[in-house]
């Protein structure tokens, strides 16, 4: 316990290699983000800004163990640049293990805030495996297998033990059935 204090202090090398412009910019895209999500999940209710915050600093603990860690992944691997499954995994994994949004008030009717952001981080990921098909209607069939991967997915997120290789398989995995539509039927 005494190197407590010090155990964040390597974060000033680490702006220095990445930027602070970078950094600032992945916390304002991931706030704004964050505030809008929060405004679509009761918009009939303007009061939910009251039960949920955005914590600045877990936010941006988040962020800089992020860049922590994808520094090392392209270091250990000799990359340049990380691929987009990658780049989200590990910001999933660390705004699971950070929880910036925080509920301040418990209700009865707020039970479904409390894993508010594990729903964020199940809305931003479906937002990226499912970019550029939002108009595409889904069929009864395929509506049911892509509610039952959500379902599956949501709970994978709150109850499971999560690191960003598993998330990133998932990404993947999601990614490999868009070539081969046909195995959906295989059970």
């Amino acid at each position: 316990m005494i190197n407590i204090g010090s155990s964040y202090s390597h974060y000033e090398e680490l702006v220095k290699r990445i930027g602070p412009e970078k950094i600032q910019n992945r916390y304002e895209y991931l706030y704004e983000q964050i505030k809008q999500f929060i405004r679509s999940l009761r918009p009939d209710q303007p009061e939910i800004n009251q039960k949920l915050q955005i914590n600045e600093r877990a936010l941006m603990h988040c962020i800089l163990e992020y860049f922590e860690d994808i520094e090392k992944v392209k270091s250990a691997h000799e990359l340049e640049h990380t691929n987009s499954p990658k780049v989200y995994a590990y910001t999933t994994y660390w705004f699971l293990r950070r929880h910036p949004i925080q509920l301040l008030t418990v209700e009865d009717e707020d039970d479904d805030l409390v894993f508010v952001n594990e729903k964020f981080v199940l809305s931003m990921l479906m937002g990226f495996m499912t970019y550029g098909s939002e108009a595409k209607p889904l069929s009864n069939e395929e509506l049911s297998i892509f509610k039952a991967f959500l379902n599956s997915f949501y709970y994978f997120l709150k109850f499971r033990r999560l690191d960003p290789q598993s998330i990133e398989m998932i990404l993947l995995a999601f990614r490999l059935g868009g070539i081969f539509p046909e195995c959906k039927d295989a059970r």
